[in-house]
């Protein structure tokens, strides 16, 4: 019988949770800069409740990915230190030739991508 530290160990390893936490972060910044935000990775962990260290994780994957890229920085109204600024990769936007590439690499978010199709 597996340790409860090993079941732990299997459920972070679970590339389903993964990939969800991956979308959950993807749709969020996308939803972010169809406002003209621009999130950093604590604020993407408070608003999606994905803890921290997952959320940095994740947002470098999708950084290495190109599906997310570093715009800047900011300052933290909470800590007054500088915090990457994130957004969603030049591919992702409307009329990029890569673009629909960029759908498939996620799968089936075309109707994500494209509210206005729906």
């Amino acid at each position: 019988m597996a340790s409860t530290k090993g079941k732990a160990w299997l459920r972070v390893k679970d590339t389903d949770g993964i990939d969800e936490q991956r979308k959950k972060i993807l749709v969020y910044v996308r939803d972010l800069w169809v406002w003209g935000e621009e999130p950093s990775r604590a604020e993407i962990s408070r608003d999606t409740g994905i803890r921290l260290s997952s959320v940095c994780a994740r947002v470098d994957e999708l950084v290495k990915m190109g599906l997310i890229e570093v715009t800047g920085t900011k300052t933290n109204p909470e800590t007054g230190m500088a915090v990457d600024k994130l957004s969603v990769a030049r591919l992702w936007k409307p009329g990029h030739p890569r673009e629909p590439e960029a759908v498939s690499l996620i799968g089936g978010l075309d109707r994500w991508m494209h509210p206005e199709k729906a």
